[in-house]
């Protein structure tokens, strides 16, 4: 077994030479000046990775700052178009509740809307006053166009024969001769 011996020394004195080898760059690197040049070029590597990196960020905040003030704006015209909506539901619920109180007080809406005085009249009411009710009467009794009595209105059946407007009719086309 001799030559096992040989492979044995020969694996040692490598092992040896290896860490003889290491040992010597520790020692030369620890003894050797620093080498300031490649400090430097690192050192100039990573400002510029950072000096890129605050770039990107600027250019972030930039467009951030831009999407911002474009939403501040949209925001606004919301909360306009939301202010105009609510008022537009208060005017709406004051007509509706009107509405419902000139029927309970036996007035004709359709008819007294038509009216731009009765209109312009109700505008000027308050619904908070003590006497709005009664002054309310006082305008539906003012501005209702008297009603005709019931000998006055005229209903026509099918079985009647001619009806009014057929009469009418007829008497104009002999007045005209033809």
């Amino acid at each position: 077994m001799p030559h096992e011996d040989a492979r044995t020394d020969k694996s040692e004195k490598d092992t040896t030479s290896v860490d003889a080898a290491t040992n010597a760059a520790k020692a030369e690197s620890e003894t050797a000046p620093p080498d300031y040049r490649k400090k430097y070029e690192d050192m100039r590597s990573h400002s510029r990775t950072w000096e890129t990196r605050a770039e990107k960020s600027l250019a972030q905040v930039e467009q951030l700052t831009a999407d911002k003030e474009k939403l501040e704006s949209t925001i606004k015209d919301l909360q306009s178009e939301l202010s105009t909506a609510h008022r537009q539901v208060e005017d709406a619920q004051h007509n509706r509740d009107l509405i419902i109180h000139i029927a309970a007080l036996g007035g004709d809406v359709e008819q007294l809307f038509d009216s731009k005085s009765f209109c312009a009249a109700v505008d000027e009411l308050d619904a908070d006053d003590d006497d709005f009710e009664s002054t309310l009467k006082d305008l539906i009794g003012k501005h209702s166009p008297a009603v005709p009595t019931s000998s006055r209105l005229t209903w026509e059946s099918p079985n009647q024969g001619i009806s009014r407007g057929e009469e009418l009719w007829q008497r104009r086309k002999k007045r005209q001769g033809a």
